[in-house]
């Protein structure tokens, strides 16, 4: 089942039509909106939910609500907890902060919470082409050395993929600043396109046009934004796969600059 913790916000609309986008693409088109609510609340989300109605209909996706009452200090992430199956089926669409507010986009939020629940699986979603209403475009997914498994059969890319105009793996290997020379550069980025090219051959059932590259960079997070940037992407998908991946720096500085879209994926063992 699919999951959309909405909040009611303009960004959590935004959020909103990714997770209808992403429900056309599972076989029983049907999505779950979860809204956490108190007395304030109840009454200005009720429109909004009825708009989400009518989108999902335009979309042939099924769209099933489910309002949870907040009392006194309970935590969202509690409840939503408590509300959501925890089970490897259950697949549970969020949004990070739509504006940096000297708190990080990802750092503290109740998305970051359910990103490492380990209870569900979990997108985390920083829209920053909000006209685009959605996912439009290119998908560019940074490869790095792991376990190819992470990209075999990974829900995720099997959701996004069928939207995207085309494909683009990245591998980039983090040179410093020291020197390294022509011929180790060389045979790094060889060894990076070996990488990149066999899970492009696990992706080949999808048909679609695939641009394969490997980078030697001394500054990895620039050179990746400037790539989706150069290609016109529509959406970066990072998986984090440790916890302090998901509050580090590097995650803040991806979501506070990037010029697309960012998904951040976690997968439940």
């Amino acid at each position: 089942m699919l999951y959309l913790a909405y909040d009611g916000s303009m960004n959590g609309d935004w959020i909103a039509r990714y997770a209808i986008q992403l429900a056309t693409q599972i076989d029983d088109r049907t999505l779950q909106v979860i809204h956490i609510f108190d007395r304030e609340s109840i009454d200005a989300i009720s429109e909004k939910i009825d708009d989400l109605h009518e989108l999902a209909a335009e979309h042939n996706v099924h769209l099933m609500t489910r309002k949870v009452p907040r009392i006194s200090d309970e935590k969202i992430s509690d409840l939503l907890e408590k509300t959501i199956p925890h089970s490897r089926d259950s697949i549970v669409i969020a949004g990070a902060r739509a504006k940096d507010k000297k708190q990080g986009f990802l750092k503290g939020t109740v998305s970051e919470k359910l990103l490492y629940s380990d209870l569900f699986n979990v997108l985390v979603l920083r829209v920053v082409q909000s006209g685009r209403a959605g996912f439009h475009g290119g998908l560019v997914l940074p490869v790095s050395g792991r376990d190819k498994s992470v990209y075999q059969n990974n829900r995720f890319l099997s959701m996004l993929l069928p939207l995207a105009d085309s494909l683009h793996l990245l591998h980039i290997v983090r040179a410093g600043k020291s020197f390294v020379s022509h011929r180790a550069r060389t045979g790094l980025q060889h060894r990076g396109l070996s990488y990149v090219r066999e899970i492009q051959e696990e992706l080949d059932s999808y048909k679609k046009d695939v641009h394969s590259s490997s980078l030697l960079s001394a500054n990895w997070k620039h050179d990746l934004l400037a790539y989706a940037n150069r290609w016109k992407a529509g959406l970066i998908l990072l998986g984090a796969t440790e916890r302090k991946f998901g509050g580090s720096a590097d995650m803040e500085y991806l979501l506070s600059y990037s010029p697309v879209d960012v998904a951040v994926f976690r997968i439940i063992e």
